[in-house]
């Protein structure tokens, strides 16, 4: 009789993620996960047809996840900087988690994400650029008098988030002077 798992697709993401975290993407392997969690790797195969497809869903779920964080960010009563500060802190916690993944993955043929890659309504970025974008809308109307947005909000929100990207992939400036640069545009 087949043993039966309950819920083997949060079973083998747990247990990608620690192998991961501890050992790398260069670790991270079906059979790896498959003898960490004690599921076969045909079943693992059946949720997961490649890694791609698990790193994928790895990276949908943390997004997933902290955009409730972020939510909670935007509606909390702090300053406009403490706000980005700890939006940015989410983008790079991410950068962190899977900074092996994409600096391994620079040397492989196919990137890990293409437009094709991403089902509607998972384009992240451009999620995160609405968050902030909402930060902007709800600072501007609560100090109206101090607040001066040199760009619409749509489009400064997509050069903060973009730029929070650079700082993150590149590490060679640090989010104060980011900041810095915000606060002279932005006020």
């Amino acid at each position: 009789m087949p043993k039966i798992i309950e819920n083997p697709q949060a079973i083998i993401l747990e247990h990608a993620h620690k192998i991961l975290d501890a050992e790398g993407y260069g670790a991270l392997n079906m059979r790896a996960i498959a003898k960490s969690c004690g599921i076969a790797t045909g079943t693992i195969y059946n949720y997961f047809p490649t890694k791609r497809h698990l790193l994928l869903q790895m990276m949908t779920d943390y997004w997933d996840t902290h955009f409730a964080t972020i939510d909670k960010i935007t509606a909390s009563d702090e300053k406009l900087f403490a706000k980005l500060k700890k939006v940015f802190d989410v983008m790079e916690a991410f950068a962190l988690c899977f900074r092996d993944v994409w600096v391994s993955m620079r040397s492989e043929s196919e990137p890990i994400c293409t437009h094709e890659h991403i089902p509607p309504g998972h384009d992240y970025l451009q999620r995160l650029a609405e968050k902030v974008e909402l930060i902007l809308i709800i600072e501007a109307n609560r100090d109206p008098a101090n607040l001066n947005y040199p760009l619409p909000a749509r489009d400064m929100a997509n050069f903060i988030v973009q730029n929070y990207f650079i700082i993150c992939q590149m590490r060679s400036l640090p989010y104060s002077s980011l900041e810095v640069l915000l606060s002279k545009v932005l006020q």
